[in-house]
Order: C-alpha cells, then structure tokens, then sequence
C-alpha cells in the first residue's frame, strides 16, 4: 500500500490513543526511494522515555543514532529507526534539550551506539523520576 494514500491525520490520532505520544507530528517521508512513517515525539513531555519504551515494545528496532542540525542547535534528537509489525517502516524522534536535559543528553552521547536500545531507555526513564 502506498503510504502517502493513508490518512495521517488518523494515524496520528491512532498513535495517540495507543499511548505512543504526544506527537508534534507524523508525516510520511521517503528516504532513499522508501516510504517511512516520521513520528516527532513532543520534546516538552516529561515522560518521554517512558512513551519511547511503549514504542520498543511495538517495534522492531533496528538502530538508534542521535545528534543534532548544527553545532550550535541545543537539541540532540534520539532516531529510533524501526519497523511496524505489518512490515512499515518507521522512524521515531525524541528530541532533548542540552539545556534542561543535560544528564539525558550525556547518556544519550556516552551510549547510543554502546548499548542496547532497551537498555538506554530504561536509563532515560530512571533520569525522568
């Protein structure tokens, strides 16, 4: 099925209802000639590591990496590149702020391609109690 004749209005909405937001956005782009579904993840909830590990358990993970736009951006986004069950692809984006999240973003740097995802997340969701 070609992603882009989905509803993404309603996809977010699905997204929401299952307790895998709050989304700032959900969008379907093409990356290298396949279509992904690009879920941003709101940089502002406090319990986004918890809605990441909801995430691990729905998907299969294929890899994470972060960093940032530009040197001087202050957000470090956490990719968690995936896919569905059905077989879609799927990148989730978790965005943290140097400023107010420093600890996280340092764990962030220090792990990401160290350790397994689960094993990070559940760090992150320790540093969110």
């Amino acid at each position: 099925m070609d992603l882009h004749e989905m509803n993404v209005d309603r996809l977010a909405a699905s997204i929401e209802t299952a307790g895998l937001g709050p989304a700032t956005s959900v969008e379907v782009i093409t990356i290298r000639g396949t279509e992904v579904i690009k879920v941003d993840l709101d940089g502002t909830s406090t319990s986004k590591a918890t809605t990441v590990l909801r995430w691990l358990d729905l998907i299969t993970v294929w890899d994470m990496v972060a960093g940032k736009f530009r040197a001087s951006d202050t957000t470090l986004r956490l990719n968690i590149r995936g896919q569905f069950p059905s077989g879609g692809p799927v990148v989730v984006v978790v965005p943290f702020d140097e400023r107010t999240e420093a600890e996280q973003v340092a764990l962030i740097n220090d792990s990401v391609e160290r350790v397994e995802p689960v094993v990070l997340v559940n760090q992150l969701v320790t540093l969110e109690a």
